[in-house]
């Protein structure tokens, strides 16, 4: 321990002597960290800052400069800047070739008062609250020095206006085109420039582009965005602006009539398609038919030109997996301007595609091993863009992380099918307005699975529903008949002995029927400039066990919990899950991401236990790090044996955050804390205290932390994670914290894995 002490500060003493002002340039000074003060201008007048949150968060991260070592990318708060002094002890060794790379690609410079250039991000906040009609504000910046001046913290201080209103708000219609003066008068009902509200800059760009949009879609092919003009008239005084807006006065007269679409031409891999009564598009290789292709065109010969038509008639084209950038070139016929002549050029990926692959497998349970697999996939199968897809692997894992040792190893093979084709007979027409071609899918899948110390587990699935997108942002995915059936085979002594103490284990593992269906929905907003948070959200209901419990119900008169289907007892339950993602862009290449997931799953009716592989567990890769999964939980429950397939629950709740920003080249790195648990929802006399205490889940999670380091190009993600547990729920008081008790020795491990977290 006192070696330990000593090393540390000798670190600090080496690490002290590199000043952070080392090589600071004559009349500069090493930057620590800026804050930014804003208040009203006219302070004695009673008036509200509308939209401050959006208005300040804009000036923010327009001024957001992080000082060597910022706390999370932050301008406020500076830590050990190691980078620094890295940078700072290899400056003088410029011809050494070791030292340079390490000062060059592990190092960074000091980042300087004269680099920031405070002036520079006055006006410019000057310009951004001007964008939010705050015309006239005043900034001034202040740097406080320390004493020998080498050393400055930058603070800028902002009075804001008041802000100018619109008085007036005119969308210029007066001209012979009814149709033109109609889209001008729809959209000055629907604007958000109304007057006696608030000039903002940034919704002057998007009435622009909504404007260009209409018109767009209603048949000017000719207008581009540059010919839409919106002036600001601020001279009329009282902090009022006029809005003008209106089209370009030098538009040649063909920009002033609407465009129709004349006869269609298909150019498919090179091949022009003749008009004739045949069924099929035909091309070198291949074919498909006529009234697939066609009825995904949202354009037809004699409409009007539509910017969102065209649009949707690409994505449906491209919904079909089979064609590589699809798109519409529009002619201008050269007799008649008015008219234009649509080409849609296809592009045919490659139809058969056969792939073998020998890798390192990971899988985020925290197994790694060797593997062997192939891909198979048929493009347009029978000729109406079905596409077949099958795999399959060979595959040998061991397991990584604490209590690694309690786990078995795992061997066994898997093959998986799935077959796509657009969904165009839908009933009742429930699809009309989706924002994509709906895909009816059927999968059928075989997985064999040999755990060395338990058993050999055999599972059959097999599937068929629809995937649908309702908007750009919002996916779902429907099962409408979901079948499992698993059963567990050659089982050891071991698995036997565990099985006799604890019947409810046997009865979710051996001979398990499922009939059910799952529902998926997804939502997927990515940041912007102005929005900074992108956000993710999953949720997954999944049903089973109904329609059986019905028919038999109906045909038998066999009781709950003993009703079975083809000699089988079939499972009843209902699960839920959810995951929500939040990362915060905090620069250009460093995040803050936050992730949940919570789970329940309830048996009911013919089951008194949740089915084994729709239980819930906690850790791996992506989950608690380092703890190797089902190796914790339920609650407090401690398993003292090797015995980790009891390790499951049937409510789960986690959370991730994590720090991510770079290093060098193509390497960044991440701060992460991990807190979540499993728990029973009913006692279990085989799993003592894993059931969920409502009012102590904080006190009952385990948490963890650690550093990871991510090699990042442009196709894969490779992570190496070092986890550190720190909480231990099932301990007694005093020894639950990782400092408290010598687990520190063993409470970490790493974790390799392929992709983020989450």
């Amino acid at each position: 321990m006192i070696r330990s002490i000593f090393g540390i500060l000798i670190l600090i003493w080496i690490f002290s002597a590199c000043s952070v002002t080392k090589n600071i340039p004559e009349g500069d000074a090493f930057y620590r960290g800026s804050r930014i003060h804003i208040e009203k201008k006219e302070s004695q007048e009673e008036w509200e800052v509308d939209k401050a949150a959006e208005k300040y968060a804009t000036v923010y991260y327009d001024l957001w400069d992080s000082p060597n070592g910022g706390l999370f990318g932050s301008p406020f708060i500076s830590v050990f800047p190691m980078r620094l002094f890295i940078h700072n002890w290899f400056s003088d060794t410029t011809t050494a070739a070791v030292p340079a790379w390490l000062r060059d690609n592990f190092g960074e410079a000091p980042n300087t008062i004269d680099l920031v250039n405070p002036e520079a991000k006055i006006n410019r906040g000057i310009d951004v609250l001007a964008n939010y009609g705050h015309f006239g504000a005043e900034g001034h910046f202040v740097v406080n020095y320390n004493k020998k001046r080498n050393k400055g913290y930058v603070h800028y201080y902002f009075k804001v206006p008041k802000p100018y209103l619109y008085s007036e708000v005119y969308f210029n219609s007066n001209r012979d085109s009814q149709t033109l003066n109609k889209i001008f008068a729809d959209r000055s009902m629907f604007t958000k420039l109304k007057p006696n509200t608030e000039f903002n800059l940034y919704e002057i760009r998007e009435e622009k582009k909504a404007l260009w949009n209409s018109l767009q879609n209603n048949g000017y092919f000719f207008i581009s965005k540059d010919d839409l003009l919106i002036a600001a008239d601020t001279t009329v005084g009282l902090k009022k602006v006029v809005l003008d807006v209106d089209l370009s006065k030098d538009l040649p007269p063909s920009h002033y009539r609407r465009q129709v679409l004349g006869e269609f031409h298909f150019l498919i891999d090179s091949t022009f398609q003749n008009q004739s009564p045949d069924k099929f598009y035909r091309w070198p290789t291949g074919r498909i038919r006529k009234r697939v292709v066609d009825s995904l065109l949202v354009v037809n010969p004699g409409d009007y030109f539509s910017k969102k038509r065209t649009e949707a008639t690409i994505r449906n084209l491209n919904s079909l997996s089979i064609y590589s950038n699809p798109r519409i070139q529009y002619g201008v016929n050269t007799s008649d301007s008015t008219q234009l002549s649509p080409r849609f050029i296809l592009d045919m990926q490659n139809a058969t595609n056969l792939s073998f692959n020998v890798r390192g497998n990971y899988k985020n349970t925290g197994y790694i091993g060797p593997a062997v697999g192939f891909t198979f996939r048929q493009l347009n199968v029978f000729h109406g863009a079905e596409n077949l897809t099958i795999s399959g692997d060979v595959y040998y894992d061991f397991p990584l992380g604490i209590f690694k040792e309690r786990v078995s190893p795992s061997s066994g093979y898997s093959v998986r099918s799935t077959l796509t084709a657009p969904f165009l007979a839908h009933p009742f027409n429930v699809f009309r307005n989706t924002y994509e071609v709906p895909r009816e899918f059927f999968t059928l899948n075989f997985d064999y699975n040999h755990r060395t110390d338990y058993f050999d587990l055999i599972a059959i699935n097999s599937s068929y529903g629809w995937t649908w997108k309702s908007s750009e942002r919002w996916s779902h995915k429907l099962a409408i008949v979901d079948v499992t059936l698993s059963n567990v085979q050659n089982t050891t002594t071991r698995f036997d002995d565990l099985t006799d103490e604890n019947p409810a284990l046997r009865e979710s593992l051996i001979d398990q029927f499922i009939l059910g269906s799952t529902y998926e929905i997804n939502y997927n907003r990515p940041s912007t400039r102005q929005k900074r948070w992108a956000f993710y959200y999953q949720g997954i209901l999944d049903l089973a066990g109904n329609s059986l419990n019905g028919l038999n119900s109906l045909f038998t008169d066999d009781p709950s919990g003993e009703q079975t289907f083809l000699g089988n007892s079939f499972a009843q339950y209902f699960r839920i899950k959810s995951q929500i993602v939040a990362k915060w862009n905090l620069t250009s290449r460093s995040q803050l991401v936050f992730r949940n997931m919570t789970g329940v799953g309830v048996p009911y009716g013919n089951s008194s236990q949740m089915p084994y592989i729709k239980e819930f567990f906690i850790g791996g890769t992506n989950s608690l790090r380092p703890y190797t999964a089902r190796t914790v939980g339920p609650g407090r429950f401690v398993q003292l044996d090797q015995a980790e397939v009891n390790q499951v629950g049937d409510f789960k709740l986690e959370f991730n955050l994590e720090y991510r920003f770079p290093l060098v080249w193509k390497i960044n790195m991440a701060y992460f804390v991990d807190a979540g648990n499993i728990w029973l929802l009913e006692p279990d006399p085989n799993r003592p205290w894993g059931e969920v205490r409502w009012g102590k889940l904080v006190e009952d999670s385990y948490y963890t932390t650690g550093l990871g380091v991510r090699y990042q190009s442009d196709y894969i993600v490779l992570r190496v994670d070092v986890g550190l547990a720190l909480y231990f729920p099932f301990a007694v008081d005093g020894q639950k914290w990782v400092w408290q008790t010598e687990a520190y020795k063993y409470a970490w491990a790493p974790v390799f894995a392929i992709g983020y977290p989450f």
